[in-house]
């Protein structure tokens, strides 16, 4: 399962300021968004495994688990963690440009157990 954003940063700017919002408060309402849902969909179906990028986005979905701690596990790339957060939730988290062009696929087999 995949979420994402629009990559038109404009078009999405652009719908926020028609609603009354600032840049950042259509950031916020669209990393808030995206969280919700994710955190809705991963407890649905009991999503085991996560791939999180975006700083904002990371924290709302991690918000909206209600987890606030993340162990340490190893690394996928340098500045790449990945972490568990209870027994059985397992994380990779990425932020800006970090990671070479493989990344998702180097986390996919670490989150595998690879």
């Amino acid at each position: 399962m995949v979420l994402c954003t629009s990559d038109n940063a404009a078009e999405t700017q652009k719908i926020g300021e028609s609603r009354g919002l600032t840049p950042v408060q259509t950031s916020n309402a669209v990393s808030g968004a995206l969280g919700e849902l994710a955190g809705e969909l991963i407890q649905a179906f009991h999503v085991r495994r996560l791939f999180l990028t975006g700083g904002d986005t990371a924290y709302q979905v991690l918000h909206q688990l209600r987890i606030h701690e993340i162990r340490l596990l190893d690394e996928v790339e340098p500045g790449i963690p990945l972490g568990a957060a209870g027994e059985e939730l397992y994380i990779v988290t990425k932020a800006g440009n970090f990671g070479s062009r493989s990344v998702m696929a180097s986390a996919a087999i670490k989150l595998q157990g690879g």
